[in-house]
């Protein structure tokens, strides 16, 4: 790991961090749902729909990203949504996930944020534990939250009606 860089992900970061959702998806189990591009990560990330946290072992090669932005706890205030933490399978187990987040609680910290809010597959073993070993709480264990979306086509039938 000590060849490892740790940095502020940029749009010339998006075509490596897609590479690495794509991966990421078929350890999930996912990769049919990934409609992800180059080109809507550069200019999501270019409009600050997202910031993103990314680790390099040579100077234009990621090994691990992290993707988040900010919401907001009517009940806490400033808060950080996790959406994903990926570190690939040849730098697993080297402390590079643990960079990521730790470099995502510095940056929560320094804009005053509350918490951290993110969601694990029930059957991802290794991160949920990963994330319980910083102290990560299952809420959905402890205050009964329950995760729902509405998607497009949902969302086209509401705004119709």
């Amino acid at each position: 790991m000590a060849n490892v860089k740790v940095r502020s992900g940029t749009k010339a970061d998006a075509n490596e961090i897609v590479r690495l959702i794509k991966e990421m998806a078929d350890y999930e189990r996912m990769a049919d749902q990934v409609k992800m591009t180059t080109y809507q990560l550069q200019e999501d990330i270019s409009k600050g729909y997202f910031e993103a946290i990314v680790a390099e072992d040579r100077p234009g090669r990621l090994v691990a990203y992290c993707v988040y932005y900010y919401s907001y706890s009517t009940f806490r205030g400033r808060s950080i949504y996790l959406e994903d933490i990926y570190v690939s399978g040849s730098s697993r187990n080297q402390g590079v996930g643990k960079k990521l987040l730790q470099k995502l609680a510095q940056v929560g910290l320094q804009k005053k944020c509350e918490r951290i809010d993110f969601v694990v597959l029930n059957w991802n073993s290794p991160s949920i534990m990963f994330y319980k070993r910083f102290g990560a709480e299952n809420i959905t264990d402890k205050e009964q939250w329950n995760l729902y979306r509405l998607d497009q086509s949902k969302m086209n039938a509401l705004a119709r009606s």
